[in-house]
């Protein structure tokens, strides 16, 4: 027996907030959200509360995958056919099963085993383990995915007793753009730096720069069309020229080298923290 409680929820545009070092520098395009909350009464009739538990994750994992692919639907173009791609924990589970990422359900039991498996950010993790901590249980993938636009996680919070859950992504916008961003910005340094005629740096760095602007634009793509592996292989590049930069810098004792060596760390930094691929 199945009885919907009436529910409320929201579903709209919600911007980005754009920092740079912590400040806010305003708001940027971002994406559609949906977050609807729903509730029911279900009893099986032959008093079998496992039947009831069962129902209940079914209409959880059922209501995830609508909240995506409600919207998928909506804004399909009907010219072109062309349909946007969504995330949420329904979709994020089975796109990380395509993958060949390991699902699993994690109890207060297995934990010590099953979480330093888990390679997610840092809100997805201190959610888990404070669930965990609580008595319920976690269903989820290993590692981060992406789309374009966005990288993150699903995880599902289950009650072990009735099968209630809470559905929830966490990530953020796609790192890519941040790497194809710092990859333009240093291709359009490199290209003052020769314009200008100063030879501040050496042909060396100046070769180096080039290499590092190169590296970071084919990870930016790579990343936004999900190719984790050239990712990879382009940020590794990237750093090893990086450390090679720095040596030089600091050899030929030129200020310059040695400060854009400084800004070029720093920013590479952020841009990994928010990229999907491990270096």
């Amino acid at each position: 027996m199945h009885q919907a409680v009436p529910m409320a929820g929201t579903f709209g545009y919600e911007p980005n907030q754009s920092t740079f070092f912590g400040i806010n520098r305003g708001i940027e395009a971002y994406g559609a959200f949906m977050n609807v909350r729903t509730a029911q009464v279900v009893k099986d009739r032959a008093g079998n509360s496992d039947n009831a538990m069962q129902l209940n994750l079914q209409v959880g994992m059922l209501s995830s995958a609508l909240e995506s692919g409600i919207p998928e639907q909506m804004f399909t173009d009907p010219n072109t056919g062309i349909m946007p791609q969504g995330f949420s924990t329904a979709t994020a589970l089975a796109m990380a099963m395509q993958q060949g990422q390991k699902i699993y359900i994690i109890t207060q039991q297995n934990k010590a085993t099953t979480l330093p498996a888990l390679h997610l950010d840092s809100l997805a993790m201190s959610d888990i383990n404070n669930a965990l901590a609580t008595g319920k249980e976690i269903v989820t993938h290993t590692d981060k995915l992406t789309i374009p636009g966005f990288a993150g996680s699903g995880y599902a919070i289950i009650d072990p007793t009735t099968g209630d859950g809470i559905y929830k992504i966490s990530g953020g916008k796609n790192g890519g753009f941040i790497l194809l961003l710092a990859g333009a910005l240093l291709f359009l340094l490199i290209y003052m730096e020769i314009a200008s005629g100063a030879a501040m740096l050496s042909p060396a760095l100046l070769a180096a720069s080039f290499i590092l602007a190169l590296s970071f634009v084919v990870a930016g793509i790579a990343l936004i069309n999900g190719d984790k592996q050239l990712c990879t292989k382009a940020m590794s590049t990237g750093l090893t020229v990086l450390t090679i930069m720095a040596r030089l810098s600091f050899n030929t004792n030129k200020v310059a080298g040695v400060v854009l060596s400084s800004v070029i760390m720093t920013q590479l930094m952020n841009s990994i923290g928010d990229a999907v691929c491990q270096v």
